[in-house]
């Protein structure tokens, strides 16, 4: 088998990864405790969503804790971050957490949005 063929998947060997049917996109900085308290509440009804949710979140260079707190949610599979070295502003961030969604249809939310 060529290498093409690997990687579009057509290998017994490779696991594709199922698109998900929607991005839960957050934009954030600063606010933890908000962050927290989303994140927690999509999570506890991802259960019966699994595979077809994935939430992506940018930080904009947050100094109040929000970078470790994702640092716990690395193991997450459903969960993509990306944290920014220095405060890129609200658009970049926005865009940012855009770009990363994979799903089909994309919601984004404010990090002090409650499910």
């Amino acid at each position: 088998m060529d290498l093409q063929s690997e990687v579009r998947g057509e290998s017994d060997n490779i696991v594709e990864k199922k698109q998900p049917i929607l991005s839960l996109c957050i934009p954030t900085y600063n606010r933890k405790e908000k962050l927290i308290r989303l994140v927690n509440g999509v999570l506890a009804n991802l259960e019966s969503a699994a595979g077809n949710i994935e939430i992506c979140i940018s930080d904009n260079a947050s100094t109040d804790g929000t970078g470790e707190f994702l640092n716990e949610l690395i193991s997450n599979k459903n969960i993509q971050m990306l944290k920014h070295s220095v405060n890129k502003g609200f658009d970049h961030n926005y865009v940012s957490v855009f770009a990363m969604a994979t799903g089909k249809y994309v919601w984004i939310m404010g990090d002090d949005d409650i499910i």
